[in-house]
């Protein structure tokens, strides 16, 4: 190997290594501290009064779309709290005994044991979205 070869694998090799010890040096560590976030609690349910034990539950997170003139039926959240948060459209809620409700975009409802059969309905000329946080089995 020539005198000019071996510089240059010797100035290559130095590029590479100052290089990588560059990078390594400029690694940035992990933030220790949240900034520039916002949270805000919309909805909540204690779980404590919800249900026995959360052997064999799951917590889900679901996005549910409603056609117009589209239904959910008549379900109970007994054994299944659920908090939904309505993204676009609104929904009409049914629960007995109680008046009619209007969800529209940004509201929240935390429904629990308490609703024993409720049903909705989309009544607008849009699709409804929400999403939809439960504890299933």
């Amino acid at each position: 190997m020539t005198k000019s070869i071996r510089r240059l694998l010797t100035i290559a090799a130095s590029s590479l290594w100052l290089g990588g010890a560059i990078v390594a040096a400029d690694a940035q560590q992990p933030p220790t501290q949240t900034k520039g976030q916002k949270a805000v609690d919309l909805c909540a349910l204690d779980l404590a009064a919800e249900t026995d034990s959360g052997g064999g539950r799951r917590l889900r997170v679901r996005l549910i779309t409603v056609d117009p003139g589209g239904v959910i039926g008549v379900h109970s959240h007994q054994e299944r709290p659920t908090i939904f948060h309505v993204l676009e459209g609104s929904l009409v809620s049914h629960w007995p005994g109680q008046p009619d409700r209007i969800l529209g975009v940004g509201d929240c409802a935390a429904e629990g044991r308490d609703i024993t059969q409720h049903w909705m309905e989309n009544t607008g000329t849009v699709a409804a979205k929400y999403i939809a946080v439960d504890i299933s089995k």
